[in-house]
């Protein structure tokens, strides 16, 4: 096989409604190749029970003010596990970051649209580069009960080691 095409994502929903979950999903390298691409308005969507690893860009990609729940899901080497922008508004619990860029990150991609927001917890982020959750100006995000061990975040989230059993081998 090939290099990926420089823009793929391997599951791509726009507008709907409904669920998305147990997929295993792996290997989009391309530069803007994501596992999932949420966008165009999805409305509560449920985004659950999904492992998604090796892709370049973002695990997950929401964004253009889609509303849902994510849960339950692994994301490792990503780019960003989970992105929120454009007007999103995202609860993700109980989900496992590992060996990201960046855990979960709300920003403003297109100047004038806005960030996304994000309600987070109960996770785990572990060996992520550049910041576990992370928001710019024009997003928002709430942390709790979750664990890094890469940030101090205070308030009731906890800073340590995981202790997963071989974590580069999942």
């Amino acid at each position: 096989a090939g290099a990926a095409p420089a823009d793929m994502d391997a599951i791509d929903l726009d507008g709907s409604a409904g669920i998305v979950d147990y997929n295993l999903i792996h290997d989009f390298r391309g530069d803007n190749n994501d596992g999932l691409d949420i966008g165009e308005g999805c409305k509560d969507l449920s985004i659950h029970d999904n492992f998604i690893y090796h892709c370049l860009d973002k695990g997950i990609s929401i964004g253009q003010k889609s509303t849902g729940k994510v849960f339950s899901n692994v994301i490792a080497y990503t780019g960003y596990g989970i992105a929120l922008k454009d007007q999103s508004m995202v609860e993700i619990d109980n989900c496992t970051f590992f060996g990201n860029r960046q855990g979960v990150a709300a920003y403003e991609k297109n100047p004038g649209n806005l960030g996304g927001s994000g309600v987070i917890s109960n996770c785990i982020a572990s060996n992520v580069a550049f910041g576990s959750f992370v928001a710019d100006a024009y997003s928002s995000i709430s942390v709790s009960n979750c664990l890094t061990d890469t940030d101090t975040m205070g308030g009731n989230n906890l800073f340590g080691d995981p202790h997963f059993v071989n974590p580069t081998f999942y």
